[in-house]
């Protein structure tokens, strides 16, 4: 009875391992199949597709140099001395985006714009008085305000970015 039952443990160990690797193997056919067709497929835009509006996702279209970056690194580079030449440490310094100022706007409200600003990074100054770092920003951006946490007549600065977005400016306060 013993040996009996041993080979029906046997025959069915060999029965579930049939079964596993069939298994296996129809989702190997399965997969290579479903694969293949999505392989052939050409994903090329429509170019009529691109100057219609899409209602739904599957009908969104982009060009195929389309880029998706929204961002760009700003790399500020900002040193603040006292009125002796010497640097000031541990000084808090706000970078801001502001609404696009025009410059042939002359009654453009310079408070009120700056009213507008949206704080995109705060830093302190290290013990050389120095502020250089790297930000990420939108690439819509075109200019920033720095402004300097200290009682001062200067101490913000309207800058526009340049096109090597290294932006470097000296705050000497009193």
């Amino acid at each position: 009875m013993n040996n009996i039952n041993q080979r029906t443990v046997l025959n069915s160990h060999v029965w579930w391992c049939s079964l596993a690797f069939l298994k296996v193997i129809l989702l190997t056919l399965l997969l290579g199949v479903g694969t293949s067709a999505y392989a052939n497929q050409d994903y090329q835009a429509n170019i009529q597709k691109l100057n219609i509006k899409a209602n739904k996702t599957k009908e969104l279209f982009v060009a195929p140099n389309f880029n998706f970056n929204t961002y760009k690194t700003l790399t500020l580079d900002i040193l603040v001395l006292d009125e002796t030449g010497l640097p000031r440490s541990n000084k808090l310094l706000l970078v801001s985006s502001v609404p696009t100022i025009a410059a042939a706007d002359e009654n453009q409200d310079i408070e009120k714009t700056y009213a507008q600003k949206s704080v995109i990074s705060l830093a302190r100054t290290d013990e050389f008085g120095r502020v250089y770092k790297q930000i990420e920003v939108s690439n819509l951006l075109t200019s920033i305000l720095i402004e300097l946490n200290e009682k001062t007549s200067n101490n913000r600065v309207l800058l526009a970015l340049p096109d090597s977005l290294h932006v470097s400016h000296t705050f000497e306060i009193k």
